[in-house]
C-alpha cells in the first residue's frame, strides 16, 4: 500500500521579488501531467517574494523518483531548493538541498527521490548528493501564457471604479485605442477601462443592445453597433451621447478599416458584408445572400457573422458560424479554417469550432485570436488552429494550464495580449 506523502518544498536564492509559477511533472504526456496538476491543486501563482515560498504539495507518490519542475519568469542567477519528505502520520523522513541554474529557454527542473518501497511503507533519507538537476523538458506552452482579470466582478450590474469593483450589464463587445485603453460595449453604455483596470463611462444615450464598439479613422470618432435599435452610432473621441450614423436593420457588429476609413457592417436581413459610398449610403462589399460559398464579391454567402476586423494590410478576417475566413480588398471569400461544429485542432477543414464570438488580429505576426466558448484559439494566415488557453467552463485566473473562462464574447489585441469579454468580466490574457 502507498503511504500518502507531504514533498515540502522551500525555494530561494534570487534577490529580487519577482513572480514564479510553480509545477510539479508526474510523468506521462503533457495532457496527463496538467489533469494531475489540477486534481492536486499543485499549481501555485503569484508573486513569490523575496523568492521565498513553502508550497506543500500532498499526494499518493509511489517509490521511485519524481521531477519537480519550475516554470521561472526570471531567466538568470540560481534557485536554491530546500526539499524535505514527510509522511502525513509519521513526521519528516528526509531531507536534501541542490542548487539549479535557471536557464534562458524556460523550464528548470530538479529529480527527486520519492520512497524505496511502497509496500513496506520505507522510505529513504535524502542527502544532498539525492537531489540533481533532472534532463531538460520541454515546457508546455500553456504555462507560457499568464490570465487574470481586469475589470468585473461576474455579477451584472452598473458601476464604474476600479477593477475590482466595477461592473458591467450585458457586456460584448471590446475593442482598443493606439495607447491600449479599452472600450467595451454593453447594453446602454460604451464604458472605458484604463490599464490598471479602473473602469468609467464613455458614453450613454439611446443605446439598447450595443454589441460591438470600433475606432474610427474621421475625427478620431468611434463606432457603435446596437443591433436592438439596427443602427450604428457615431460617439465622438471625447465620448458623450452617440450621434446617428448608418440605418440598416439587422445590424449586429461593425468595423473601421484603417485603409479607406470607412465602417463595414453585417447585415443579418441580407446576409451579406455593407459599407458605404461617397455619399454615405450603403452599398454592398461583400456577399451574395444566405450561405457558406466562397468565391467573388458577387457569388460568395455568408451565413452568421458576430465579429470582423480588418488587418493592417487591409485584409477582412471574419467569423462565420463555425468557420474563419478571408476577405479581400476586391471582396472575393475564402474559407481559410473550420468545417462542421466542434473543437479539434488542425489546418484548414480539419479544424472545428464550437461557435465564435470574437476575433482580433496581431499584426506583427498577422495571427488571428478567436473567441470559442470557454476557449481561445490562435488561427495562422495558412489555416492552422491551435487552443492556446481555456477548457472547460469556469472561472479561473492563473497560467494557461489552469485558466477557465466562462462564456467568452468579444476579443481585442494590443501589446502582447489579449482582452476578452467573459460573463460580465474583461480578462486579460498575456501571450508568451
Amino acid at each position: 500500500m502507498r503511504r500518502a506523502l507531504l514533498l515540502c518544498v522551500l525555494v530561494a536564492g534570487c534577490s529580487s521579488a519577482t513572480a514564479v509559477n510553480l509545477t510539479i511533472q508526474l510523468g506521462g504526456d503533457v495532457a496527463a501531467r496538467q489533469s494531475e496538476l489540477a486534481t492536486l491543486g499543485l499549481h501555485v501563482d503569484g508573486d513569490i517574494a523575496p523568492f521565498d515560498r513553502n508550497v506543500d504539495v500532498h499526494g499518493k507518490f509511489g517509490s521511485g523518483r519524481e521531477t519537480l519542475q519550475y516554470l521561472p519568469k526570471v531567466k538568470s542567477g540560481t534557485l536554491d531548493f530546500t526539499v524535505t519528505l514527510s509522511d502525513e502520520a509519521a513526521g519528516p523522513i528526509g531531507r536534501g538541498m541542490a542548487s539549479i541554474p535557471l536557464k534562458a529557454n524556460g523550464a528548470v527542473a530538479l529529480t527527486i527521490p520519492i520512497g524505496s518501497d511502497g509496500s513496506d511503507g520505507g522510505a529513504e533519507d535524502l542527502a544532498a548528493a539525492d537531489l540533481s538537476p533532472a534532463p531538460d523538458v520541454a515546457m508546455p506552452a500553456c504555462a507560457g501564457i499568464q490570465v487574470s482579470t481586469l475589470a468585473g466582478t461576474g455579477a451584472a450590474g452598473y458601476m464604474d471604479g476600479a477593477g475590482n469593483v466595477a461592473q458591467f450589464q450585458m457586456l460584448e463587445g471590446i475593442t482598443v485605442d493606439a495607447s491600449g485603453t479599452l472600450y467595451a460595449a454593453e447594453a446602454t453604455h460604451v464604458r472605458k477601462i484604463l490599464a490598471d483596470g479602473t473602469v468609467s463611462t464613455f458614453s450613454s444615450g439611446t443605446y439598447i443592445q450595443a454589441r460591438r464598439v470600433s475606432r474610427a479613422n474621421i475625427a478620431a470618432e468611434w463606432h457603435v453597433a446596437d443591433s436592438a435599435n439596427d443602427q450604428v452610432y457615431r460617439v465622438p473621441s471625447t465620448g458623450g451621447a452617440p450621434l446617428m450614423d448608418l440605418v440598416q436593420g439587422g445590424v449586429i457588429t461593425v468595423t473601421d478599416n484603417p485603409g479607406d476609413g470607412k465602417s463595414y457592417i453585417w447585415d443579418t436581413q441580407t446576409c451579406k458584408i455593407q459599407t458605404t459610398n461617397a455619399s454615405n449610403m450603403l452599398i454592398t462589399y461583400s456577399g451574395a445572400g444566405c450561405g457558406l460559398m466562397d468565391g467573388a464579391a458577387g457569388t460568395a454567402q455568408f451565413v452568421s457573422v458576430p465579429d470582423l476586423i480588418f488587418d493592417s494590410a487591409g485584409i477582412l478576417w471574419v467569423a462565420d458560424q463555425y468557420r474563419i475566413r478571408r476577405v479581400a480588398g476586391d471582396g472575393s471569400v475564402t474559407t481559410i479554417a473550420g468545417s462542421t461544429q466542434g473543437s479539434t485542432d488542425g489546418t484548414g477543414t480539419a479544424a472545428q469550432f464550437q461557435g465564435p464570438l470574437g476575433i482580433t488580429v496581431d499584426n506583427a505576426t498577422h495571427n488571428l485570436y478567436v473567441t470559442d466558448g470557454t476557449t481561445i484559439r490562435m488561427v495562422t494566415p495558412a489555416g492552422a488552429v491551435t487552443t492556446i488557453v481555456g477548457t472547460s467552463s469556469g472561472f479561473v485566473d492563473g497560467t494557461g494550464c489552469v485558466a477557465k473562462f466562462g462564456a467568452l464574447k468579444g476579443v481585442a489585441y494590443f501589446a502582447g495580449a489579449l482582452y476578452a469579454v467573459d460573463v460580465e468580466r474583461v480578462r486579460k490574457i498575456v501571450l508568451p
